[in-house]
C-alpha cells in the first residue's frame, strides 16, 4: 500500500476519526508531519521501532509543562492554546521525538556493540561524577 493508493487515504481516515478530540487530532498530525519531514530529510536515520504518537505528543507535553512550571498534567489545554510565537507545540512535539530517536539510536548502537551496561548508563541519564577524566 503506498501513500498515494485510495485504500491508505481511506485507512489514515479512518484511523484519524477514531481520535475524538479535534486539537488531538491535530497534535498527531503535526506529529506525523514532523516525522515525515525528518525521514525525508535524513534517510539514514531508520525509525526500527513501532512509533507510539500518545507516547511522544505526552512527553512533549510534559516537557511543555515543565518550561512553563505548570503543575496539573491531565489537563491539555494550555498546551492546544500556547499563545507564545516563540515556542509553538511542534517545538515540543519535536524535542520529544528526536529524545526518543536519539535514546533508541544510541542503545541499539551499544547493544549491538554487546556492551548493555554502557547504554543503560548514557541513556539513563543517570550520570554519576565518578569519571575517571575530570576537566576543570
Amino acid at each position: 500500500m503506498t501513500p498515494h493508493e485510495l485504500t491508505f487515504s481511506y485507512k489514515i481516515e479512518s484511523m484519524m476519526g477514531e481520535i475524538a478530540h479535534a486539537e488531538y487530532r491535530q497534535l498527531v498530525v503535526e506529529l506525523l508531519c514532523i516525522i515525515a519531514t525528518i525521514s525525508e530529510r535524513n534517510p539514514e536515520l531508520p525509525f526500527l521501532e513501532p512509533i507510539n504518537c500518545d507516547l511522544i505528543i505526552k512527553e512533549a507535553f510534559d516537557l511543555f509543562c515543565e518550561e512553563r512550571g505548570i503543575d496539573d498534567r491531565t489537563d491539555f489545554s494550555p498546551f492546544y492554546t500556547n499563545e507564545d510565537k516563540a515556542t509553538t507545540t511542534s517545538t515540543f512535539l519535536i524535542k520529544a521525538l528526536m529524545d526518543k530517536i536519539l535514546n533508541s539510536s544510541l542503545r541499539r548502537k551499544f547493544s549491538f556493540l554487546g556492551d548493555e551496561a554502557a547504554a543503560e548508563i548514557i541513556t539513563s541519564g543517570d550520570r554519576r561524577n565518578d569519571d575517571i577524566c575530570h576537566v576543570s
